[in-house]
């Protein structure tokens, strides 16, 4: 899924913390944060289980392995949404931001997980247009969309063998319109780029 919805991005400047029987105060690339919990041995390395929470709102409770989060755990975002599942080393933080810098852009996109399709879509802010990209029952192209420049847009990028009719159904009954990107079958992605650059274009936002 993407949705088109901007996000500032704290630089990393410097890191300052102080640990105070498994208190530890500093920044990240979240901003700045308070952990309490485990710390690896003779340092401020967030180790072990613990909870954090970043002044924009964000809290991470679970496991953590040299100050990533990694294992199990719960992150709740500022905005309401909340992933429950499974870390491995912080990856999608590193990914978002190399890609920003690599953009030169200075807004990341937020990343959410989710167990299932219905999970997903019953997260969604309910404003905003929803497409499906769906090569075998979409009746016209992405670019017939009527892309709305100042409201959100919700884009459903399905696995490459596409939707199941379940899925189909599910997304109809949440408001989306299927659409496709031609009579090709692309890598998802291919898809994801040939469909946000498209949006994005036609938004004015590219």
């Amino acid at each position: 899924f993407y949705l088109e919805q901007g996000a500032g991005i704290r630089t990393i400047i410097q890191r300052m913390s102080s640990a105070n029987n498994g208190i530890v105060r500093g920044w990240d690339f979240g901003g700045t944060f308070e952990y309490r919990g485990g710390l690896k041995p003779g340092t401020e390395t967030r180790h072990g289980r613990g909870t954090c929470t970043w002044r924009n709102g964000r809290k991470y409770e679970g496991e953590w392995e040299d100050g990533e989060r990694s294992g199990w755990g719960t992150m709740t975002y500022a905005y309401g949404a909340c992933y429950d599942g499974g870390w491995r080393g912080d990856e999608w933080h590193r990914q978002l931001l190399a890609g920003a810098a690599q953009a030169f852009d200075t807004r990341i996109p937020t990343v959410t997980w989710t167990g299932t399709l219905a999970t997903t879509l019953a997260a969604l802010p309910p404003a905003g247009l929803r497409l499906a990209l769906d090569n075998y029952e979409a009746s016209a192209p992405l670019t017939a969309a009527c892309l709305p420049r100042n409201s959100g847009v919700a884009l459903a990028f399905g696995p490459e063998r596409g939707w199941t009719d379940a899925d189909r159904g599910l997304l109809r009954a949440h408001g989306f319109t299927l659409v496709h990107l031609g009579p090709r079958v692309l890598r998802l992605e291919t898809a994801v780029t040939a469909a946000l650059t498209l949006v994005k274009s036609a938004r004015g936002s590219l």
